[in-house]
């Protein structure tokens, strides 16, 4: 719902807020439909946002565009073409819901050291919304579960997540 993607920007803001003005230099990596990124901008000098998709960045430059956010940049990319990226010493690297797309802890790795070489000497990497290795099994079961007792409703109720980065 609105009101739950709402408490979720509002809960990444508050994490972030120590690290925001209006100097800082803020990379984001997967910016999906925006949620964070309208929600941090305002409050930073910069904003850079990639995506892997063209159809969600063209959206975002249209909203973008709407806000009136001049200062946000926006690239079609994926998380191991950072280094494409001109912009260097970023002052928070932010990596919020999207790590469980990844395919695999070796790109994980990869990625996070590409991250470091675009962090300013005094930057933070920010990784949050991370799908817990050690719940893994508890996730699928409760969901097993909920999918098993709620037979009789129309629910989707995802309980396959094998393509899904878990990290303990």
């Amino acid at each position: 719902s609105r009101q739950d993607m709402d408490e979720y920007a509002d809960n990444t803001f508050l994490k972030l807020k120590p690290f925001l003005h209006k100097k800082t230099k803020v990379l984001e990596i997967g910016t999906a439909s925006g949620i964070t990124m309208f929600r941090i901008a305002p409050h930073v000098g910069g904003y850079y946002g990639t995506d892997l998709s063209d159809v969600i960045m063209n959206r975002n430059r249209s909203n973008v565009a709407q806000s009136g956010l001049k200062h946000i940049k926006l690239a079609c990319l994926a998380a191991h073409e950072i280094n494409k990226i001109k912009d260097n010493d970023f002052d928070l690297i932010i990596i919020n819901s999207v790590i469980q797309c990844f395919h695999g802890h070796h790109y994980l790795t990869h990625v996070l050291h590409l991250c470091l070489h675009k962090l300013a000497p005094s930057g933070h990497l920010f990784i949050g919304d991370i799908m817990d290795q050690d719940k893994k099994q508890d996730l699928i079961d409760d969901l097993t579960q909920f999918k098993f007792s709620h037979s009789q409703k129309d629910y989707q109720t995802k309980t396959d997540f094998s393509a899904e980065l878990f990290v303990s």
